[in-house]
């Protein structure tokens, strides 16, 4: 209910922008961040489609004085994140006011730290009820809130952000050394100096210390290097014996960093500890609400439930709250990836944390992913025969180079609606037809094909051509679309920071590019958006997918999404350009672009387009018992002279387990 209430309030609002600034003012202080959260999540969805340019400056002021303007945003992660895009948006638009600081919009932000570590013994006093729900979730064997959820809590470093770099395991270790009596200290550091130096040849210890912790010169392993290294059980007993319950808890953390070089974890156990006590301080009380979790929140089954525990919602505003802290006060640890700028934290799709599109509110496309299409469409107009159950027909049919489909007919098409050509730069389509009988015996036909494309330069269209004949094409990875990451959202494509590492050409000499398939520079035309059904989002009830015009394509022709669209996208005039039929029709997901405007575009910049299309006809009875071989068909067709040219050519597999 509260997916689709959200959904369902952002399309009023943007049907009724008047409204928005009051809802603001009057909600922004509520105590409940899980309404307010929620309240911004409708108004970023609403935004897309306002037309008034006035509506989308008034909204970002109103959303920038309540939430930005004192430099201290309420530390919840989620709400922060819609309110920003809500404002980047109109940024990008050149709808901001002048006294709006577009750097207070971004992070890091401001926050108290740092935070509490309670131990278990304050978790059991707080706790006023035998059997804490929130508690196991959090802390128990069976907690999968705790123990996957919250594992993003180990992508920060414990290291607050006024120090330079985040520490590593081998300075923790250090630091807790340096706390120990002198024999055990001495022990602790031989113990550790010869677990570094085996887990990692390459570093030098002492060079490390006297270039980075002068000041711990005395915890240096002055040994001769042939001292045994200690039992590491019984000097941890030995150690465990002399503390406290709270320093027992920090060497637990400290013996779970391991031996290495590597930037420190934030504790889990801590973080877990004190989403548990912040969700019983919002409010939880067993009086409250136990009752209704016990008859209507039961869950035996690893599958989300359909009515989540009201626990859930604190631990989940708890969470996002201590999330908002840590990402203002503590290092990010850098993954070190290569095509994504990850050296900070920029937003919790780095921690996929994002549990709902409100910019997407259809519940489902006209695709129906897997499920054979039996029917032709005008965008792709063909469907495969199939032959009466007789394997001699079928081991005929599959084996028939000329029952395949006629590209020249799919690749361009006309829209009957509008009378307008359309090319298809990507697309896929399945059909299957089972035996009605004696289904292990008489095999299931099954065909399928997929089209790919890219733009190249003229003169490197030979060279391109030549190293694609007579290949297997049938590859999902050859020309991949470039995927939105499951995290953005469709109408933050692709203006938003998410999307700022995406590039334009792919060049496989300068990118470390693995698909030597294609082997000179070229352009990917698509992108694709991708948004799963899982465990938080209720408001789809499948997995959606859309092609998009890549961001290259965007820029050169001035594109953006249609007001209540998801797969239109038109000109600066309303004029309709790129489109996916399966966002608004029932049929296969397709990738089409208006045919004269590419012509044109194509000719002015001197580039080719080339399609890749590969497919298979094969046989195999039920459960793949048996399988009667496989004719795999490949092809690479061009556009010229106001023509479509190609050639395919065909690789037979031969079946097996045959009687």
């Amino acid at each position: 209910v509260r997916d689709q209430a959200t959904k369902s309030l952002s399309r009023i609002l943007s049907h009724s922008p008047s409204i928005i600034s009051g809802l603001i003012t009057n909600f922004n202080n509520c105590n409940d961040p899980y309404l307010v959260e929620r309240l911004y999540a409708a108004i970023y969805g609403a935004i897309f489609n306002i037309k008034s340019n006035q509506w989308i400056k008034d909204i970002a002021s109103s959303v920038f004085n309540n939430v930005f303007e004192n430099g201290c945003p309420y530390p919840n992660i989620l709400i922060r994140d819609y309110a920003r895009g809500i404002i980047e948006f109109a940024h990008v638009k050149g709808q901001i006011a002048l006294d709006i600081n577009i750097s207070l919009i971004r992070p890091p932000y401001k926050s108290d730290w740092p935070i509490e570590n309670p131990s278990l013994e304050e978790i059991e006093h707080i706790v006023d009820d035998n059997y804490s729900a929130i508690k196991n979730s959090m802390m128990g064997y069976i907690g999968d809130f705790g123990k996957y959820t919250m594992s993003c809590i180990h992508k920060w470093s414990p290291t607050p952000l006024s120090e330079k770099n985040p520490e590593t395991s081998y300075e923790i270790h250090l630091k807790f050394a340096g706390t120990l009596p002198n024999d055990l200290k001495d022990r602790y550091i031989n113990h550790l100096n010869k677990k570094v130096q085996r887990n990692n040849s390459d570093f030098n210890i002492n060079e490390f210390l006297i270039s980075n912790i002068e000041t711990k010169e005395n915890l240096v392993d002055k040994s001769d290097g042939k001292q045994k290294i200690d039992d590491w059980e019984d000097l941890k007993k030995q150690i465990q014996a002399i503390l406290d319950n709270k320093q027992k808890e920090f060497f637990r953390w400290v013996s779970g960093l391991g031996f290495n070089n590597r930037p420190a974890t934030f504790s889990r156990k801590w973080a877990q500890r004190w989403v548990c006590k912040r969700a019983y301080e919002l409010g939880w009380k067993s009086s409250l609400f136990e009752k209704f979790e016990r008859i209507h929140a039961v869950n035996d089954s690893r599958k989300p439930a359909t009515i989540e525990r009201i626990g859930k919602k604190y631990q989940w505003i708890a969470f996002h709250e201590l999330l908002a802290r840590m990402s203002d006060n503590l290092h990010w640890i850098d993954r070190g990836y290569t095509d994504v700028d990850d050296s900070m934290f920029w937003g919790p799709w780095q921690i996929s944390k994002r549990d709902i599109d409100p910019t997407f509110w259809i519940r489902e496309t006209g695709d129906s992913e897997w499920d054979e299409r039996v029917d032709s469409f005008w965008w792709r107009p063909y469907k495969f025969p199939f032959v009466d159950d007789d394997i001699e027909k079928q081991k005929s049919w599959m084996n028939d180079k000329t029952i395949i489909p006629n590209f020249n007919d799919i690749l361009e098409t006309t829209n009957p609606f509008d009378n307008k050509r359309w090319m298809a730069l990507r697309g896929f389509s399945k059909w299957s037809k089972e035996p009605e009988k004696d289904k292990t015996i008489i095999p299931t036909q099954d065909a399928w094909f997929r089209i790919n494309s890219c733009f190249v330069k003229k003169k490197d269209f030979s060279k391109f051509k030549k190293n694609v004949i007579g290949k297997n094409l049938c590859d999902p990875h050859i020309l991949m679309p470039i995927s939105t990451g499951h995290q953005g959202f469709l109408k933050e494509y692709p203006w938003h920071p998410i999307y700022k590492d995406m590039s334009d050409w792919t060049d496989p000499d300068k990118d470390n590019y693995s698909q030597s398939l294609i082997n000179i520079k070229h352009i990917k035309p698509i992108n694709q958006y991708d948004w799963e059904i899982g465990n938080e989002d209720k408001s789809i009830k499948q997995t959606i997918s859309l092609y998009l015009p890549s961001k290259y394509l965007i820029d050169e022709f001035n594109l953006s999404l249609a007001p209540f669209e998801y797969g239109l996208w038109v000109k600066s005039d309303g004029s309709p350009v790129f489109f996916d039929p399966s966002s608004n029709s029932k049929g296969p997901s397709f990738a089409l672009i208006q045919s004269e405007l590419l012509k044109n575009w194509l000719e002015r910049n001197d580039l080719q387009l080339v399609w890749l299309v590969g497919g298979e006809k094969q046989l195999y009875t039920n459960m793949a018992s048996k399988f009667y071989g496989r004719l795999v068909y490949s092809g690479c067709y061009t556009f010229s002279n106001d023509n479509i040219d190609g050639e395919m050519w065909f690789i037979e597999e031969p079946g097996y387990n045959e009687d």
